[in-house]
């Protein structure tokens, strides 16, 4: 999750039970306002996590963790988003349901997320189990 300075909240989410070794299946990112109204603005990604906010405040740059890439989308000015595109892409998993899998095939696991003082994005990467 990552909170706009004007108070809207992104929150991404597993979408099934990954402790309890469901398969993996695509979710989305969810917009919360400050008012408490909710509202699906992403689709398609694979388990997002990690999000930063660009200080110009207006792309939503987010890591997938289990999808082998970074995405990136247009921040509109009532907070939805536009379009997934491609801000880092190491290779289509494709439709895999196994995360263990996943994990072996993917060249990079994107975890944590932040921008420095120049305003380059950095990473940390999960350790696969």
């Amino acid at each position: 999750m990552v909170v706009a300075p004007n108070g809207n909240a992104y929150v991404g989410n597993f979408a099934y039970d990954l402790m309890g070794g469901a398969d993996h299946k695509d979710t989305g990112i969810v917009l919360v306002k400050p008012d408490g109204s909710t509202q699906k603005v992403a689709e398609g990604l694979s388990f997002p996590n990690g999000m930063v906010i660009t200080p110009d405040e207006k792309t939503l740059i987010v890591n997938e963790l289990f999808g082998n890439r970074i995405s990136k989308f247009a921040i509109h000015a009532d907070g939805t988003l536009g379009e997934r595109q491609d801000f880092a892409n190491f290779g289509s998993l494709g439709d895999e349901p196994s995360v263990a899998r996943r994990m072996e095939k993917a060249l990079i696991k994107p975890d944590g997320r932040a921008l420095d003082a120049e305003g380059a994005v950095r990473y940390s990467e999960s350790k696969s189990r």
